[in-house]
């Protein structure tokens, strides 16, 4: 069976291409305090807008 036909076959369309699923889910993500939270969040902005200013 072709990837395509295994795709098509699929009652409801999760990527598993016709396979198993995976048994475990995967765990939850650990909660970040508001300190870590604001941290992340300046070093983020600080790389997005650290670029050059176009020359006037």
């Amino acid at each position: 069976m072709s990837p395509m036909e295994r795709l098509l076959a699929e009652e409801w369309p999760d990527g598993t291409f016709g396979g198993p699923r995976p048994a475990d889910p995967a765990p939850a993500p650990t909660p970040c305090h508001d300190e870590a939270a604001a941290q992340h969040y300046a070093d983020l902005a600080a790389a997005v807008y650290r670029r050059r200013r176009p020359a006037a």
